[in-house]
């Protein structure tokens, strides 16, 4: 009777084991999806900001100016030569501004060669106004800031398809695929995170997640410690914690009362990436290091 029991427990704890696997693949392919459906949306959106004129500098979702611009003087850009890094844009032609959307609207009804004025909230408080002339966004910067990011989210992405269609059902798998689904967003959507702004969201995300897969993967691969075979869950911690910063950062994010308050968050979440890397690397030297030979 004893036998039987503690079988009957073994096969309970194999289908339970079983359930959580299959769960936890549907989790990661959903995630693909996700990651999959913004690559092809940060194309379409970037295609379309490509048809409306350039205001001569790049902005944060909170219409804060950002020091992302070329290293020599362009006319293109000449309103990222004139203001300073976290100086926010209030207005356009006299019309005050509270989203990129609305940004997006009056540059759309505006060609290359027009001239706008664009009014600047500075860090002492006081607004200035810059006239700025309108030009399409040059060719060289493409390559740098669209086709470059998009190329690597592209090839990110096939990486983590491919992966997971080898090794969906192991652990380690499951965390790469996570991983480079991660990056995949990263990169693939950071024009539009520097541009229309519409997947500000995402990129958070999967910036934290990006950090919390790549500590799930250092502790699958290339060996799993044994603590952590008899405890599973405690593979997930680092995800957890990565999604513990976003959650954080989320307030923060379009507070236009305090336009720079979420770069602080962020600053957090990279730190946390960067010790993800740190501790994946220390655990590939610990493993070739201490590692049994067969």
């Amino acid at each position: 009777m004893v036998a039987q029991g503690v079988q009957r427990t073994q096969t309970g704890f194999q289908r339970y084991g079983i359930l959580i696997n299959q769960v936890l693949q549907w989790v990661v392919f959903a995630y693909q999806v996700m990651a999959a459906f913004l690559f092809l949306f940060s194309l379409f959106f970037a295609n379309r900001w490509f048809q409306q004129p350039f205001l001569g500098a790049f902005y944060e979702h909170t219409l804060v100016f950002n020091g992302t611009g070329p290293a020599e003087s362009d006319p293109a850009w000449a309103l990222y030569e004139r203001v300073e890094v976290g100086e926010q844009m209030t207005a356009i032609n006299g019309v005050p501004i509270r989203s990129a959307a609305e940004v997006r609207n009056i540059l759309w009804e505006r060609f290359p060669g027009e001239s706008v004025t664009v009014t600047v909230l500075g860090k002492d408080g006081r607004e200035r106004t810059h006239d700025i002339i309108l030009y399409q966004f040059p060719e060289s910067s493409r390559n740098v800031y669209f086709f470059v990011p998009s190329l690597l989210g592209g090839i990110f992405l096939a990486v983590s398809l491919w992966i997971f269609g080898f090794r969906r059902s192991e652990p380690a798998g499951r965390a790469f695929s996570l991983f480079t689904s991660s990056l995949a967003i990263v990169t693939g959507a950071y024009f539009n995170l520097i541009t229309s702004h519409e997947f500000t969201i995402f990129w958070t995300f999967a910036c934290g997640l990006a950090g919390g897969a790549l500590i799930n993967l250092a502790l699958v691969f290339p060996l799993e410690p044994r603590g952590i075979i008899n405890r599973p869950y405690l593979r997930w911690v680092g995800v957890v914690l990565g999604l513990l910063l976003v959650f954080v950062t989320l307030p923060n994010l379009f507070n236009f009362e305090r336009p720079a308050a979420y770069i602080a968050n962020w600053q957090i979440i990279y730190g946390f990436i960067a010790v993800g890397v740190v501790f994946y690397i220390g655990m590939n030297l610990y493993h070739a290091l201490y590692a049994q030979s067969p």
